[in-house]
């Protein structure tokens, strides 16, 4: 890993959290998954017990899913746990997933529908 001005990258082009394929971040993912099951907002949120507006910050990119939240919001999407976890980490903590699993950005989840 190489850190310069601006972020982490794995070598000396590619910067780590940069998607290099057609893969959804999680913000998307949350949102076309919530749809796909036809939750609104307000269903999503009342399953984490947070406010709609959380959900429609995370969609947004505005905010952050906080990690220990992940579990569960994978279960209510869902998607499998471990693959949203694994995501989430890669997107809000590249060097740590790097440490853990290695640089490359990390599948979609299973159940996912491409679209």
């Amino acid at each position: 890993l190489i850190f310069r001005s601006g972020g982490f990258f794995k070598d000396q082009k590619t910067m780590l959290n940069e998607p290099n394929d057609h893969s959804l971040p999680l913000s998307a993912i949350i949102k076309q998954r919530r749809t796909e099951l036809g939750l609104t907002q307000q269903e999503l949120a009342d399953v984490l017990r947070v406010v709609p507006e959380a959900v429609c910050l995370w969609e947004g990119e505005k905010r952050r899913v906080e990690l220990n939240r992940v579990p569960r919001l994978a279960a209510a999407l869902e998607l499998d746990g471990q693959d949203v976890s694994r995501i989430a980490l890669w997107e809000y903590y590249p060097c740590l997933h790097a440490a853990l699993f290695g640089a490359e950005r990390p599948p979609q989840p299973r159940n996912l529908n491409q679209q």
